[in-house]
């Protein structure tokens, strides 16, 4: 696995965690492969952070894919969006942070991390609603839901799967539906279609600028290619 470079790296000095002393925090962990993040990315994590003191998100590599983009990208990726959001929103710089020492193939280990990070945190996964049938299936599954709850995130595409919904319910204390419409965005479909809508401007320009996914003929034809417009969500 590609050792990630940190975030201070890639775009300058990163703020410095939050402590949250002397109180418990509610605190979002949001792991994806982020192959590349796009649109439906930012606007979870623009739903997420108001909701929680803090949002803790990280690319990793996925025991289930291959032939994933090196991580080292991923995670600078992951940086440029969530460095856009904040610069779009005027959002607290602390409120959402990448954390590159989060990322690990299984969530086991990288939620036994946050809570060594943040030993009085409250902590809450946040999960798409595609993950239910998967779930079961995740390496040590049934002692990893007891140290969180979870944020179920509708997919478009996704319905959320009873059986999969009751196996959840019945191994985790609290399950949440997030009342958020996701827009019909994946990373799938812009690495096998070409789909520029999927992106935010940051992201693409950070394609553009190293030349990754050049196997689909847009990173390297920047001039024929617009940028995506921002999107603003609510």
């Amino acid at each position: 696995m590609d050792t990630p470079q940190p975030v201070s790296q890639v775009l300058g000095t990163a703020p410095s965690p939050p402590e949250f002393v002397g109180r418990p925090a509610a605190i979002a962990l949001f792991g994806t492969s982020a192959d590349p993040p796009t649109q439906a990315h930012r606007q979870i994590l623009t739903w997420l952070a108001p909701r929680f003191d803090h949002v803790a998100i990280w690319a990793a590599d996925n025991p289930m894919k291959q032939d994933q983009t090196p991580l080292t990208h991923r995670m600078a990726m992951l940086a440029a969006l969530v460095q856009e959001l904040i610069q779009d929103t005027g959002l607290a710089a602390d409120r959402v942070q990448v954390y590159p020492e989060l990322s690990y193939p299984y969530t086991l280990v990288s939620v036994r991390q946050a809570r060594g990070r943040w030993p009085a945190g409250r902590f809450t996964l946040v999960l798409g609603s595609d993950l239910l049938t998967q779930l079961p299936h995740w390496h040590q599954v049934t002692e990893l839901l007891p140290l969180v709850n979870v944020l179920l995130v509708p997919r478009c595409g996704y319905p959320l799967d009873p059986a999969g919904l009751a196996w959840l319910q019945g191994h985790c204390s609290q399950v949440d539906l997030a009342p958020i419409e996701v827009p019909d965005m994946s990373s799938r479909a812009f690495r096998e279609e070409g789909r520029l809508a999927e992106l935010t401007p940051a992201v693409w320009a950070y394609i553009q600028q190293v030349g990754l996914y050049c196997y689909l003929g847009l990173a390297s034809q920047p001039q024929q290619q617009a940028l995506p417009e921002t999107h603003q969500y609510s």
